[in-house]
């Protein structure tokens, strides 16, 4: 599992028991600690995003085709999702963050840190 790949698989709620399979992007990954993943989660568009609350928290996926998308998505910054390094093998692996969609997330991730 690498740094910015993008897999599909079910993704549990912190606040509730049950899921919802979407695709989630890798963001830390500690292969020393079992549940030392994190992922944020990967949405289709939708007009709510471009309010100003939202532009700060949402990243806009460039190249859909590195990414294995199809879909016009964002990555939300602002809630890191912990998945179990043997769960998230079993996820449908669907590409990766291109070169500049990386560092674009990562400059938003520091922006959001630096606005909350």
């Amino acid at each position: 599992m690498k740094l910015h790949n993008i897999y599909f698989g079910n993704v549990n709620y912190e606040e509730k028991q049950s899921g919802k399979e979407r695709p989630v992007v890798v963001v830390n990954v500690d292969d020393k600690n079992a549940d030392g993943t994190y992922v944020f989660g990967i949405y289709t568009y939708r007009k709510w995003f471009k309010s100003l609350e939202n532009v700060k928290r949402y990243h806009e996926i460039t190249d859909l085709r590195s990414a294995g998308l199809n879909r016009r998505c964002f990555v939300d910054v602002a809630r890191a999702i912990n998945v179990e390094a043997v769960a998230i093998h079993k996820y449908k692996h669907l590409g990766a963050l291109s070169e500049s969609d990386s560092d674009a997330l990562i400059a938003k991730m520091k922006e959001y840190e630096r606005l909350a």
